[in-house]
């Protein structure tokens, strides 16, 4: 039973990671469509990205809680032990959630080309410092 709740923990935690990589490659895109589009269509765009930034928050939270369950599950909790790569990724975990923060609370603190990239960059470190991990 542990299995199949582990497993279906991971499904989630997996969709949720497809869900905040696919916003953060849509928003540039979307991003840039406003910046010459209609003010109709930039409304338009303007609602779909405010919907496609508050699924990639609830992704991160779920990938967040889908985590810690994880590991609790698998590993007891001992962190410690799971290594460099496990706490490089945990890093990178903080800096995105630091960068998610800082965009919600002073959102024209930084430029949102910067910001995606530092984004895009954070998750690339996150997914390949998981891939050694736990492999």
């Amino acid at each position: 039973m542990d299995l199949i709740i582990f497993n279906l923990l991971l499904v989630v935690h997996l969709i949720s990671l497809g869900v905040g990589l696919a916003g953060n490659i849509v928003m540039p895109l979307i991003g840039r469509r406003m910046a010459g589009a209609t003010p109709e269509m930039r409304s338009t765009l303007g609602g779909l990205g405010a919907e496609i930034g508050r699924n990639g928050r609830i992704a991160f939270g779920l990938l967040v809680v889908t985590g810690i369950i994880m590991v609790a599950m698998r590993y007891g909790g001992d962190v410690a032990g799971l290594g460099p790569w496990f706490q490089a990724k945990m890093v990178f975990v903080v800096l995105l959630l630091a960068a998610l923060v800082v965009s919600a609370v002073k959102p024209n603190l930084v430029k949102p080309q910067l910001l995606g990239l530092v984004m895009r960059l954070l998750l690339l470190g996150i997914v390949f410092c998981a891939v050694f991990a736990f492999s």
